[in-house]
């Protein structure tokens, strides 16, 4: 998003005062990039029929995340502690869900 905003700045797009987030948005994470990433290495090394192309960006596993209503989203913010809690919930059941382990957290 922060990359979107600035070619938006780059572009001269005026967005102040337009831009509204919703607090039930999924949050991206670095594990749900890695995870993005090893899937399709694995995929890769399987066969070349399975890969799928993707941006390895984390939008999959996100979705997945979401899917198993286990995904951080943007009001879970609000309260650090408590995000503190559900982030090590996630990556917990995160890293069991899809056999990932030495990660950055």
């Amino acid at each position: 998003m922060f990359e979107e905003l600035e070619q938006l700045d780059k572009n001269g797009v005026n967005y102040k005062g337009r831009l509204k987030l919703s607090d039930r948005a999924h949050i991206v994470s670095q594990i749900q990039i890695d995870a993005d990433g090893a899937q399709e290495a694995a995929r890769e090394n399987e066969a070349a029929s399975q890969v799928l192309g993707t941006t390895k960006r984390g939008i999959g596993p996100t979705y997945a995340s979401k899917a198993l209503r286990i995904g951080l989203r943007v009001g879970d913010l609000a309260d650090w502690n408590t995000f503190i809690e559900k982030y090590n919930r996630f990556v917990t059941v995160f890293e069991k869900q899809f056999s990932l382990s030495n990660f950055n957290k």
